[in-house]
């Protein structure tokens, strides 16, 4: 990558926060949509909240990805998560 580019990775984090946001705007338009079967509109936005968490995980995996640019390279499995 030139010089001027974020590293991989952390472009990597940042498609998926896009992804992240998508999938939480998804459940609240879903939720809108259905809002007269409360139970239902709950649950989309339990899913839209979990999307929320998503973003915000990456978002600090992201940081500390452009923080620490070459941090994976000593430790590959930095980022494999549970």
């Amino acid at each position: 990558f030139d010089e001027g580019d974020p590293p991989p990775l952390v472009k990597v984090f940042g498609q998926a926060m896009e992804a992240e946001l998508a999938a939480q705007a998804f459940y609240l338009g879903l939720a809108e949509k259905v809002k007269d079967d409360r139970q239902v509109s709950d649950t989309l936005r339990y899913f839209a909240a979990m999307e929320n968490n998503h973003y915000k995980i990456l978002e600090a995996e992201r940081a500390n990805a452009e923080k620490y640019d070459d941090y994976d390279d000593f430790s590959p499995m930095m980022h494999a998560g549970p």
